[in-house]
This record gives C-alpha cells, structure tokens and sequence, in this order.
C-alpha cells in the first residue's frame, strides 16, 4: 500500500511543479501557481491558471492604456 502512496505523492508533487512552470508564463508567477496547486489541485490549479492573463497580454493592454491616457492629456 506504501508503494501506491508514493507513486501518489510523486504524482501530485510533479503536477504541482508544472503547474508552477506553466505560471511562469502567466502574471501570477510560479510561486503562486505552485501554492494554488498545492492547495487545491494540480488540476484545477491548472484551470484557474487560464484566468490569469500571459505576461504578454498584460503589458499589451497596459501600454495601450497608457498611451490612452497620454492622448487624454494632450486634448
């Protein structure tokens, strides 16, 4: 029985790190998508993952805002 916990455990710990790296990718980071999928599930952590936007999404949207608020000002 021993065995099939271990497999279990190594199973959850390997979901948990590549949830981590898959946040690397997004604005919430790799530490807190590894303690989301510690704490709730590799898997759903995973899904929760996508709500995230990618790094590249954010600074899209934050330069076009900035560049709104900058047109704002000059009018």
């Amino acid at each position: 029985m021993s065995d099939l916990q271990s497999a279990f455990i190594i199973i959850y710990l390997a979901g948990v790190v590549g949830t981590g790296l898959a946040g690397d990718k997004r604005t919430i980071g790799s530490v807190g998508a590894a303690t989301l999928a510690f704490f709730t599930t590799p898997l759903v952590a995973s899904v929760l993952i996508l709500a995230w936007p990618s790094r590249k999404e954010a600074e899209a949207y934050y330069k076009a805002k900035s560049e709104e608020a900058k047109a704002k000002i000059k009018s």
